[in-house]
């Protein structure tokens, strides 16, 4: 079964690739939640129960977005599934269930497929 994607939380704590997700999604009908920290983030998850996916950077700081997916499944806080964008390669979200990974830089068609795979 597909599942239906509207509302998407998109975190980075860089403006400018926070800016370029947004539009990328935006144009492609999807309502957009941003979030520039992982405190930022939570707040919306809790408070916003239409969030159906998350994008997010896996460098955050002093935090990695892995380990804030991590957290947030363990508070059974969210169910939901989660693309993380980095510039490299991580092994450990390729072991993780309901994750993609998109590497930096990426096209629309790459943060598509990644949603569609899910």
């Amino acid at each position: 079964m597909t599942r239906v994607i509207k509302k998407i939380l998109v975190i980075d704590d860089e403006e400018d690739v926070l800016i370029i997700v947004e539009d990328m999604l935006l144009q492609n009908n999807f309502q957009v939640v941003t979030a520039t920290s992982l405190a930022m983030a939570k707040e919306v998850l809790i408070k916003d129960q239409d969030i159906s996916l998350v994008v997010s950077d896996i460098n955050l700081g002093s935090f990695s977005g892995i380990d804030f997916y991590k957290e947030l499944k363990k508070e059974g806080i969210c169910a939901i599934p989660f693309i993380f964008m980095s510039g490299y390669v991580d092994s450990q979200v390729l072991k993780i269930d309901d994750c993609r990974l998109i590497t930096k830089p990426f096209s629309v068609e790459d943060i598509l497929a990644a949603i569609r795979s899910l």
